[in-house]
């Protein structure tokens, strides 16, 4: 599947494929005897991916708390000038390189890829007013990324909320916390 294909679909993370050719295409990837260059449905493509990231924990259940309480106080306490946001991607930063290194890799692989997908339904989709915001990816990858979010009793406090405000700005700042983790 060519990736502007997959990533300018409508709704790419929103819909959901049969469970069947999901589950079988899952099971294909994560045993590396397939690859997913021959898959011709994006939206089977899509949810391979959100079902392979809750496989792995990227963020560390240790340190999800951490990166939260951390967004939230800086968040709260700073203007959204340029060096008061390199103090806050600086702080967050700080807890991520605490990951081990193959986590960290494969956040920024994951932030990367949102951030393109966010930007191309922006670009596809934006003159028929139907693009997935990178909020909105953020929103729906909070439970996929950080574990125990997303349950139905966070849905009715802020817990989801500040959760996706803190996805949403790590995709809209991956450039910038690439340049802090090298």
């Amino acid at each position: 599947v060519r990736e502007g294909k997959v990533i300018e679909t409508e709704g790419i993370f929103r819909q959901n494929g049969s469970y069947n050719k999901v589950n079988q295409t899952s099971i294909k990837f994560v045993n590396a005897t397939d690859t997913l260059d021959d898959y011709d449905d994006p939206i089977i493509i899509s949810h391979t991916f959100k079902l392979s990231l809750k496989e792995f924990e990227i963020i560390p259940k240790s340190r999800q708390s951490e990166l939260i309480s951390c967004f939230n106080s800086i968040n709260n306490a700073v203007d959204d000038d340029d060096d008061q946001n390199n103090r806050k991607i600086e702080s967050i930063v700080a807890i991520i390189l605490t990951f081990p290194k193959l986590n960290i890799e494969c956040l920024l692989a994951v932030l990367r890829i949102l951030k393109r997908v966010g930007d191309a339904q922006e670009k596809a989709l934006k003159s028929v007013g139907k693009a997935l915001s990178i909020s909105s990816l953020a929103l729906i990858f909070s439970p996929i990324l950080f574990d125990g979010i997303g349950e139905k009793e966070d849905y009715l406090n802020s817990k989801i909320t500040s959760v996706a405000y803190l996805l949403t700005y790590l995709i809209e700042n991956v450039e910038l916390i690439d340049t802090y983790t090298q």
